[in-house]
């Protein structure tokens, strides 16, 4: 090998690890993140018996019923753990309402949260569509008395994983807020009321 050749190769390599380690830390973190957003998997367990059985592909196509309101211990929300969780659905075919939520994304003490969503074929074209973090997502949950299994897959989070490559955010959910190129702007402390 020629010395020339040698230097190019050395030049290529210093080239793309500048290129490789100038793309920064959040632009790491996100990719990280949405990948950690494509699945939620794990157990579930309950207080009081209660049954599950639903199934969506993609959210256009249900089938079944739940109402699982308890505990999820797994994988979910980035991390792993053990967080509150509520999956309640109905679905015959191309149409189904959902109520799904983990951790922080509902209160546990508020029947109504998260808000009911629709979806199957025909309730993903009404007023009342699912976040954009659960569209096109396949639910699998099977509860019977005290325990059951859930695996979820996300498919919007997947394409935003993969979009994200290319520092696209789709649904909004990285560092930078909605693709901005910005931080979004610290919040400003209260105003003190004057001392009397």
């Amino acid at each position: 090998m020629s010395l020339t050749r040698r230097f190019n190769r050395i030049g290529q390599a210093a080239l793309l690890s500048a290129a490789f380690l100038s793309v920064g830390c959040s632009y790491l973190k996100d990719r990280g993140n949405d990948f950690a957003d494509m699945f939620a998997i794990g157990v579930t367990v309950s207080s009081k018996p209660t049954a599950s059985l639903y199934v969506s592909f993609f959210s256009a196509v249900t089938l079944g019923w739940s109402n699982f309101e308890g505990t999820f211990i797994g994988w979910c929300q980035r991390e792993g753990g053990v967080v509150p969780a509520r999956q309640k659905a109905g679905g015959v075919v191309l149409w189904a309402y959902e109520q799904v939520g983990y951790g922080d994304e509902f209160k546990m003490d508020d029947p109504k949260s998260p808000a009911e969503w629709n979806a199957g074929l025909v309730g993903l074209f009404g007023e009342n569509t699912p976040p954009a973090s659960y569209t096109a997502t396949c639910n699998k949950w099977v509860h019977v008395g005290f325990i059951g299994v859930t695996a979820n897959c996300k498919w919007s989070q997947i394409f935003d994983f993969l979009v994200g490559l290319t520092t696209v955010d789709v649904l909004g959910d990285d560092t930078f807020s909605k693709g901005s190129g910005r931080a979004p702007a610290p919040e400003k402390p209260a105003a003190k009321a004057p001392a009397e």
